[in-house]
């Protein structure tokens, strides 16, 4: 078959699989052909008027058999133009991974199975819930057809938790599998799987998951012989290279789409997405706002290392603070000058690059500042919907300021200082909630909803604050609290009166919390716990932890990156860079380990006491030996979990002694049931 017969087939098919015009490109990319030439026998076809050409950019091209098209060629209905398309109007250097996407969405059967690469920020989870909405729209899934994502590396270091997430269990499959479990495999049936961050699912998991790609059948964690059915199309994400996934499995997922980062792409892209992400605050609060030109040229130019997602966090910190200024003062508008950014951000203006025509529209009217007007009617009163959570913060805070007879520059410096609680001045993440959904996996919702209240009481109490990392350390903590107070077991602070004598006021606000907590969840609170407390609410400042004792926490694991990894989840839970991670080869003799271990702790200057979580009770001796050898004391726990180095990591931050954070670490997970004798565990000397 000639070429041009091959292409005038393949029109055909995508045209049948889409209802709408092909493009060259999808023609060139389903034959794997050049697209100059699948282009020119496209004309040739239409010329020889074997097929009919729509003049729009994209040129698209039908079948003869296209009901719709009169014999001028002009269909007499243009296709209603799709959420990727609008996507793609705004980001056409996506031009050939939206096209990848959309093949595979309509694909013959369930569709192509697909693998997003990119690096973290780049819009993958964007990328995919637009490919469902796509499917939903295109008519290949139906619309109350499931979309469910799950990230991987939640449950990267508890394989038979992640396999149980995805494939369900039965009852008794494991220790702890009490009931019957549904998979998200079989809930997301007749819909997509997105799996975030796919190179952490295990080998076992991702041989499972091919399984079920090659045979549409699978079955859950302890069934050997029932199969279940289901229609699932599989999304993966990473941010590492394919070739960490097992070939057997890159194998069966056949479209990989390359997401390009922020400093790939064109400064007139950059530019859309500014406009796009200001447009929705502007819409949110219907205040016009105004962005002096340099401003605007700092935004495009400054280093985004990590991309959209960063991108889009500092403009929303630049409209907090603007919206801060706006209510202080009394203004009409919000605005942004180039000196209300951080210097990472300003740093942009040093940028060399000239971009000359794109900024010669401002130019010619002088204007020192670009408006953006919401798009609705102007709004006289601002009002807050109820999702948009910094702001509706911001107004509580307000109120609560004027009540108190605040001046307007007062007002603005308390706000401007609760923003520095509320985001990390790098400007990398949005610090003015806790992350819930990682929570939620380690502690009830009913302490997370308690500690909300009572931080509620500290704020009208004292104005104060605390950031995301400190909220997740007490929720933790509360959580432990809990499980004390039911075995009796009081935490020491050998600081107590060390602190409520530094701290008087926020002793009494800590004693009414604790009041609050026991009559809500039934507990009895020793009076100690306070201290803690004030210890928790006083950390952004660290006032109350300098003299403390520090504890550095080292985790050494075998196999790759499970070390690495450990700490990894830990510190990014706690938003705080406080384990450190050393990975051992399966092959390597405990002594070669223990060199590297001296030298990370020479090489770094480490003199803080060490707790060592190791994987082997081989290496537990290596504590006795870094006594030998360091001015320094250190404890081994022959246990490795995330729980084990998130409990031990979240202790040595609110500055517990060595004893205290060795104790509790050992208490993870019911480690009572270990240890039979509770009083054992109490009494046990450092």
């Amino acid at each position: 078959m000639q070429r041009i017969e091959k292409v005038l087939e393949a029109l055909g098919m995508l045209y049948e699989e889409k209802k709408q015009g092909i493009t060259a490109e999808e023609i060139a990319y389903r034959l794997q052909s050049d697209r100059s030439n699948i282009s020119r026998d496209l004309n040739r076809l239409h010329k020889e008027q074997r097929c009919y050409k729509e003049k729009t950019r994209p040129v698209r091209f039908f079948p003869c058999t296209h009901n719709r098209v009169p014999k001028t060629g002009v269909p007499k209905e243009t296709p209603k133009m799709v959420d990727m398309d609008k996507f793609l109007k705004r980001n056409p250097s996506l031009f050939h991974q939206i096209e990848q996407g959309k093949a595979a969405i309509l694909y013959p059967g369930d569709g192509m199975h697909m693998l997003l690469l990119g690096e973290t920020g780049v819009g993958k989870s964007l990328f995919a819930d637009l490919l469902y909405k796509y499917g939903i729209q295109s008519g290949k899934l139906a619309e109350a057809s499931p979309f469910i994502q799950f990230n991987c590396a939640d449950y990267a270091h508890n394989p038979q938790l992640l396999m149980s997430q995805l494939f369900g269990h039965v009852k008794g499959a494991y220790t702890g599998a009490e009931t019957n479990k549904t998979g998200l495999l079989e809930k997301a049936n007749g819909g997509i799987l997105f799996l975030d961050e796919i190179h952490r699912l295990p080998i076992e998991g991702q041989e499972m998951l091919f399984t079920y790609i090659d045979r549409g059948v699978f079955r859950r964690l302890g069934e050997s012989e029932k199969d279940h059915h289901a229609n699932v199309l599989i999304i993966g994400a990473t941010t590492e290279k394919k070739d960490t996934l097992l070939k057997t499995f890159i194998r069966r997922l056949p479209i990989i789409i390359d997401l390009p980062s922020l400093r790939e792409r064109s400064i007139e892209e950059r530019h859309q997405l500014f406009d796009t992400f200001v447009q929705q605050e502007v819409d949110q609060l219907g205040v016009p706002m105004y962005f002096s030109k340099n401003a605007l040229k700092a935004f495009l130019h400054y280093k985004c290392e990590l991309n959209i997602g960063q991108f889009k966090a500092d403009i929303r910190i630049a409209f907090a603070k603007s919206y801060a200024r706006f209510l202080a003062v009394k203004e009409d508008y919000l605005r942004v000058s180039s000196k209300d950014l951080p210097d990472y951000i300003r740093a942009g203006l040093l940028s060399n690059a000239a971009h000359r025509q794109m900024w010669s529209k401002y130019e010619v009217t002088n204007r020192q500042a670009i408006q953006y007007l919401p798009s609705t009617a102007t709004v006289t009163e601002v009002s807050i919907p109820s999702e948009s959570t910094i702001y509706r913060e911001m107004n509580t805070r307000y109120r609560e300021l004027e009540q108190n007879k605040a001046s307007a520059e007062e007002i603005q410096k308390a706000m401007e200082h609760d923003l520095k609680t509320y985001f990390k001045l790098t400007g990398e993440k949005e610090q003015l909630f806790c992350n819930k959904e990682n929570l939620i996996a380690l502690v009830p919702d009913n302490i997370i909803k308690e500690l909300e209240k009572i931080l509620r009481h500290v704020t009208i109490k004292t104005g104060k604050v605390v950031s995301d990392k400190v909220f997740q350390m007490m929720a933790i903590h509360i959580y432990n609290l809990v499980k004390r107070s039911q075995q009796d077991h009081v935490l020491k602070n050998d600081m107590h009166e060390a602190i409520i004598d530094k701290y008087p006021e926020m002793y009494g606000v800590a004693k009414e919390c604790m009041t609050i907590l026991e009559a809500d969840l039934g507990v009895v609170i020793p009076e100690e716990e306070a201290s803690y407390f004030i210890m928790f609410l006083m950390h952004d400042e660290m006032d109350a932890i300098e003299r403390l004792a520090k504890v550095q926490v080292i985790v050494i694991a075998h196999g790759s990156g499970i070390a690495s990894a450990l700490c990894d989840t830990a510190n990014q839970l706690l938003n705080h860079e406080g384990a450190i991670g050393i990975n051992a080869r399966l092959d390597e003799e405990p002594q070669q380990v223990f060199e590297r271990l001296v030298r990370y702790i020479k090489n770094h200057q480490i003199t803080d006491d060490i707790l060592l979580l190791v994987d082997m009770g081989s290496l537990t001796t290596f504590a006795g030996e870094l006594e030998k050898l360091f001015p320094l004391k250190a404890k081994s726990i022959p246990l490795v979990s995330t729980m084990h180095v998130l409990e031990a990591s979240r202790k040595a931050m609110i500055g517990c002694g060595l004893r205290e954070v060795y104790v509790e670490t050992l208490k993870v997970n019911d480690y009572m049931a270990i240890y039979q004798d509770r009083k054992e565990v109490e009494q046990l000397q450092i």
